[in-house]
């Protein structure tokens, strides 16, 4: 995701340095959390912590504490910080395999064991820090999937219909003839695409 330079002796400081504007962020979502922030803020803090615990259900590691927290401020922040886009429902299931990866770091055996109270809350609020900054990485490179008119994923569609069209002409034909648009059925597969 290009998120460290390409220097390696470069890694430990970009990684401080992006860990402690993290920090200075986790304010933002913690003034939102007790209400002090703006009424947009503590909206969207609502809604997130709304959507949180809907995450990943069949696996214990999303339903402890400490998870649900870090998922919650990486979303906020990630809205706060990229208002054009904001706060999407499924983001959070985009998120999960990104925290996954980046608690493996601090876990031994299988993720379904995983218990992220041994874990020093330093080193948690490292992983998330290092798991936020990719997933806006990678948000920023679908942003054009979640704002108004999704011109993404009318791409994609489109693509999707000359495919079809290149690939078997019949039923390209057959779904025009019955005046079928690819956006009726298409749509959500993409957006699936994405969160699955």
């Amino acid at each position: 995701l290009g998120q460290l330079p390409p220097d390696s002796t470069q890694w430990g400081l970009t990684l401080a340095a992006r860990r402690r504007r993290y920090r200075e962020l986790m304010g933002r979502y913690e003034a939102a959390m007790n209400s002090r922030g703006t009424e947009e803020e503590v909206a969207l803090a609502h809604q997130i912590s709304i959507d949180v615990p809907r995450t990943a259900t069949d696996l214990p590691l999303f339903s402890q504490s400490p998870v649900r927290e870090s998922l919650a401020r990486i979303l906020y922040l990630r809205a706060v910080s990229h208002p054009v886009s904001g706060y999407v429902q499924g983001f959070n299931d985009i998120l999960t395999p990104f925290l996954a990866t980046f608690l493996s770091r601090l876990m031994a055996g299988s993720m379904k064991e995983w218990d992220i109270s041994r874990v020093p809350p330093e080193r948690l609020v490292e992983a998330e820090s290092d798991c936020f900054w990719c997933f806006c990485r990678f948000l920023d490179t679908i942003e054009d999937y979640f704002v108004r008119e999704q011109p993404g994923i009318r791409r994609c569609l489109a693509r999707l219909e000359r495919v079809v069209q290149r690939v078997d002409e019949g039923l390209h034909a057959h779904l025009a003839s019955q005046d079928v648009d690819y956006l009726h059925f298409a749509f959500r597969w993409f957006n699936c695409l994405l969160v699955r």
